[in-house]
Formats: C-alpha cells, structure tokens, sequence
C-alpha cells in the first residue's frame, strides 16, 4: 500500500460524520481536508499526521472551532500503513467526549458510501 492511499474519504456509522483527507505532504507532516463535524458542520480542517512506527500505526490530528480530534490507523497484520479504518476521539477541555470508527469509501468519488466490511473481516483473518 502506498502512502498515498492515505488520500480518500472516510465514513463513520450511523452518525454520518466524514473525515475527508485531500492533500499529505509527508516531509512535514501536514494534511488538508473536510470534516463533517457532529453538528452538521461541514469545515475546512488541516492538521499533522505521522507513521508511528513504534505503535504501528499512522496518527493524525487537528482541531476545529469546538473541539480536538485524534485518529489512528493501526497498521495491517503484516505492519504495513493500512488505512481502510480510523479509529477518531473527540476531545473537549482535555475529555474524550467522542469515539467513532470511520471506514474508507472504497466506492469512488462520487458513488454511495461504502462501509468497508468485507475489507475489514478479510484484514482480520
């Protein structure tokens, strides 16, 4: 998998939030994208992520006007960056106040969402 798969649209379930990541640059870290915040809001976010390889697994962060967010995607069973699952806390004052799962849309751009769960059960194997 290339790094570049970091790119995508991810989908949590059922409370429709979306994380969108469409731009990395790995030499500093830093990503742009959307989030479709709890709210309904859809915003504008950039943040930094980085491969961990220590925890094997890629992390990714960034703030919006109400709260801070924490991904992670844990590597595959093989320790390659997998990034069909991330795991997202919400913080509030230093709380977690929110915990999702978000899934790729494997569907392409403009398609229905699509979950991912054959994807996962086969990672799981």
């Amino acid at each position: 998998m290339s790094n570049s798969d970091m790119l995508g649209t991810y989908n949590s379930r059922p409370d429709a939030l979306r994380l969108t990541i469409s731009t990395m640059d790995e030499k500093t870290g830093k990503f742009t994208g959307t989030f479709v915040a709890p709210n309904g809001d859809n915003l504008n976010i950039s943040g930094g992520f980085n491969f961990n390889s220590e925890k094997k697994r890629t992390d990714l962060s960034f703030k919006i006007s109400t709260a801070e967010w924490a991904f992670y995607a844990n590597y595959d069973r093989d320790n390659k960056k997998w990034f069909e699952e991330w795991i997202g806390d919400e913080y509030k004052d230093g709380a977690v106040t929110g915990h999702w799962t978000f899934y790729k849309d494997l569907s392409g751009p403009s398609s229905g969402t699509n979950f991912g769960y054959a994807t996962i059960a086969d990672k799981l194997q």
